[in-house]
């Protein structure tokens, strides 16, 4: 058990050759401004960067003392990059953060708060996705299930924990095996990891990370490698138990129309048109606004 009145975080962050530096330095001014600084943020450097990126990230190491930079020689994908990181954060809480999303300034305050009520191996929030510029952007919500019983109960169904949005005890992460590499499923194969090591999930009802999406992103989900590693996580799943073969079955039916047989332009309209459920532009301000007077009362 980590001594609360001990509690420390590291934020864990991999950047490579294709980021956009502008988003870059809007993530980073984020995790910057938070009304509870970070301990540290640990940027994994994973392979050559451009040197746009590199001025973005000297510039922030200049005006911080708690950034720790670690430069891998060759890109060897996020999984590779989260399991460096995982291994050598200075803290045993790690709070993941990608380089193009953005914190709510309460994000680092709550997450340690709710923490403090009910210590949790994987403690998740909700989020805000959003579409082009954050100011003028079109907004919709994830809202996971909250409880330890639900989120184990619909792992079969999807990933029950937005990854963006997590705060992590490091020993619980090592103990299931650490990230290992699964083609964009290095989280979800995680969560399934830690739930049959017995760790505890919990969500919290806070949208706490605006996430910026991509036109294209429906479009990363599928084709035959991504369906692979879909079926090679719901194997581990049957056999483990931790789905029925119903599910197992039911399951990759409805991937295998949707990743192999739907075209990527097909896939993006479903995913726009009926697997995000938008929100007002008043309604995100509010969220958005409710966070900012957060901060005064944490």
């Amino acid at each position: 058990m980590i001594m609360q009145e001990e509690l420390k975080v590291s934020v864990a962050m991999s950047v490579y050759k294709n980021d956009n530096p502008a988003f870059l330095k809007e993530s980073l001014d984020s995790l910057c401004s938070q009304s509870r600084l970070p301990d540290e943020i640990y940027v994994v450097i994973d392979g050559p960067i451009p040197k746009e990126l590199e001025t973005v990230i000297e510039s922030y190491c200049s005006r911080y003392d708690f950034f720790t930079l670690n430069y891998l020689e060759k890109n060897g994908g996020l999984g590779n990059a989260l399991n460096i990181a995982i291994i050598n954060c200075k803290y045993d809480l790690i709070i993941r953060m990608d380089s193009d999303d953005i914190c709510a300034p309460n994000r680092i305050k709550t997450l340690i708060e709710e923490y403090k009520k009910e210590p949790t191996d994987v403690l998740g929030s909700w989020t805000l996705g959003f579409f082009g510029d954050f100011e003028n952007a079109t907004f919709s919500k994830y809202t996971n299930k909250l409880s330890d019983f639900e989120i184990k109960k619909n792992i079969g169904k999807s990933s029950p924990v937005s990854h963006v949005s997590v705060l992590l005890n490091r020993n619980s992460v090592l103990k299931a095996g650490n990230y290992q590499d699964l083609f964009y499923h290095e989280d979800y194969f995680l969560w399934a990891r830690m739930i049959k090591e017995g760790c505890s999930f919990r969500n919290i009802p806070f949208f706490l990370v605006y996430v910026r999406c991509g036109e294209d992103q429906a479009k990363r989900h599928g084709g035959r490698k991504y369906y692979a590693a879909e079926k090679c996580l719901r194997k581990y799943l049957l056999s483990n138990k931790l789905i029925s073969l119903t599910s197992y079955l039911w399951q990759l039916f409805i991937r295998f129309i949707y990743m192999i047989l739907m075209p990527p332009k097909m896939r993006c309209f479903v995913d726009k048109k009926f697997k995000r459920k938008y929100i007002s532009s008043e309604e995100a301000k509010r969220i958005i606004e409710e966070n900012k007077k957060a901060c005064i009362f944490l």
